[in-house]
């Protein structure tokens, strides 16, 4: 089965990225954990606090089980 998606915004940081859901309202969003300025795990919870709620899709390239936490936290499964 195939799914059918469109990329409808991109950032380079954390507040990009905040803005860019806030404005588009996109059903998903993919976030850097590691991303400059406000982290990918930031960006998230001001995003939950702006009462917006994508699905979260974390991406991280470390090895950390305090993250992971955080994501799940955060509505990753």
């Amino acid at each position: 089965m195939r799914t059918k998606f469109n990329i409808v915004g991109t950032a380079h940081d954390g507040r990009d990225a905040v803005r860019a859901v806030a404005v588009l309202k996109p059903d998903a969003v993919v976030l850097d954990i590691a991303m400059p300025g406000t982290n990918g795990l930031e960006a998230a919870r001001e995003v939950r606090n702006l009462g917006l709620t994508p699905k979260r899709v974390f991406l991280t390239g470390l090895e950390d089980s305090d993250h992971e936490a955080a994501a799940h936290d955060l509505g990753a499964s």
